[in-house]
C-alpha cells in the first residue's frame, strides 16, 4: 500500500503581528513557547498512550529589521486544515500571506524495504544516517537550505525507537518531497519532479552492486573516474524499479484532494497564490 498525504504547511505574512493577540490566543487553548510565540497541542495516541504533540505553531518572521511579519506552521497528518483554518480565522483575514513550505509525504506500508535499495538523484548533496549494523535509516538528497530537499527514511524503525511498534505491518518507509520558497508556490509540478530514482541492487550486476553497496554506504569512490561513474549510473538506471512512477501516479491520482486542502488553508491569500 501506498499513501500520499500533506505533511507539513507553511505561511508568512508581511505587515502581519499576531503579539497582540497572544493574551487571547492563551485564553482559547494555545501554550507560551517563549515572549513570542505559542503552539496549539492536539491529542495523539502514541504506543497506546494519549499524549499531547505540536499541532500549530506560531512566531515572528523577520521581514526587515523593523517590520517583523508572522509565520505559521503545522501538519496536516496532527491536525486537520479545517481546525487550523478556524483556529486562524481572524489572522488569515489579513493580506500579503504568501505560502513558504509544503511538505508531500509518501507511505510505503509492506510494499518495498528500501534497505537494500541504490536511491540517485545526481547532482545534489547527499547524507546518509545508518544504524550500529550498517543498515539504511534515513537519507537526505539536497542541502537543508535549499529549496528542494527528499527525506527519506524507516518509519518503522522510528516509530518502534518511540516505543510506538506499528501492529500488522513488516515494513514502513516513507518519501517526503520538502519545497520551500518559490518551489512551494509550485509544489503541484514540483513534488513529483524532484523524487529520486529507486533501484534495487538485487538487479544489478556484481560489479555495479558492489559500487552501489559503497555508494549508498558514503564511502569514497575516488577511485573511479568520472567516467566510469557516469557509466555506473548509466547502467543502473536502466534497472529502475517502478517505485518511482507509482509514487507519481499516487500523487497525482490523489492532487485533486491535496489541492483542496493547500486552497482551504489558503483561499483567503492574495488572489496571486
Amino acid at each position: 500500500m501506498i499513501q500520499v498525504s500533506l505533511d507539513n504547511l507553511t505561511l508568512k505574512s508581511e505587515g502581519t503581528s499576531f503579539q497582540k493577540s497572544i493574551p487571547s490566543l492563551l485564553g482559547e487553548g494555545w501554550e507560551l513557547v517563549n515572549d513570542f510565540s505559542v503552539v496549539y497541542k492536539v491529542s495523539r495516541i502514541i504506543g497506546g498512550l494519549d499524549k499531547q504533540v505540536r499541532g500549530v505553531y506560531m512566531a515572528p518572521y523577520r521581514f526587515t529589521d523593523q517590520n517583523l511579519g508572522t509565520r505559521v506552521e503545522f501538519n496536516p497528518n496532527y491536525i486537520s486544515v479545517d481546525r487550523v483554518s478556524a483556529l486562524l480565522s481572524h489572522i488569515f483575514g489579513a493580506k500579503h500571506w504568501e505560502l513558504t513550505r509544503v511538505d508531500i509525504a509518501w507511505d510505503l506500508i509492506d510494499e518495498y524495504d528500501l534497505t537494500n535499495y541504490l536511491i540517485d538523484r545526481t547532482r545534489v548533496k547527499r547524507n546518509i544516517l545508518q544504524s550500529s549494523v550498517g543498515r539504511l535509516q534515513t537519507i537526505y538528497l539536497g542541502s537543508p537550505r535549499s529549496e528542494k530537499q527528499v527525506r527519506i527514511y524507516d518509519k518503522f524503525q522510528e516509530r518502534s525507537d518511540a516505543k510506538d511498534t506499528p501492529v500488522g505491518i513488516n515494513t514502513w518507509w516513507r518519501v517526503e518531497a520538502q519545497m520551500r520558497s518559490s518551489v512551494a508556490k509550485n509544489w503541484r509540478s514540483e513534488a513529483s519532479s524532484i523524487l529520486p530514482c529507486f533501484i534495487n541492487v538485487e538487479d544489478l550486476s556484481d560489479y555495479d552492486r558492489l559500487i552501489s553497496l559503497a555508494f549508498m554506504n558514503g564511502e569514497d569512490l575516488s577511485f573511479l573516474s568520472e567516467k566510469k561513474l557516469r557509466g555506473w549510473r548509466s547502467r543502473c538506471k536502466l534497472s529502475e524499479s517502478d517505485l518511482r512512477l507509482r509514487l507519481c501516479d499516487c500523487f497525482n491520482s490523489n492532487l485533486a484532494e491535496l489541492r483542496q486542502s493547500v486552497d482551504l488553508v489558503t483561499s483567503k491569500l492574495e488572489p496571486s497564490l
